[in-house]
């Protein structure tokens, strides 16, 4: 564990998460609710668009069912209004290994 964060060993769960990140839009969602870690839809959008990416309300969905799926976010409905909380915040830690080691 570093900080934390807990070591995924499970082969399951690893090609889950990575699904679930696979994508540029979906990695600059995280990288928003991690400075906000809970948005309404809207706010998201317009966070993703101020970094000129390509997104619109119909083609933001699929990208946030599969962080869902993921089990990273939680899409919940307060007051009518649709929020996406962040659950779980996911580091990639990559080390070169080497021949000594």
């Amino acid at each position: 564990m570093m900080n934390n964060y807990e070591e995924v060993k499970d082969v399951y769960t690893i090609e889950v998460l990575a699904d679930g990140l696979s994508h540029y839009i979906r990695a600059a969602v995280l990288q928003a609710l991690k400075k906000k870690q809970k948005m309404r839809i809207p706010e998201l959008l317009k966070v993703l668009k101020d970094q000129d990416l390509p997104v619109e309300r119909n083609s933001i969905r699929p990208h946030l069912y599969k962080l869902m799926y993921s089990g990273i976010i939680e899409i919940i409905r307060i007051e009518g209004k649709d929020y996406v909380i962040l659950k779980k915040d996911v580091k990639i830690l990559v080390r070169e290994v080497r021949n000594d080691e």
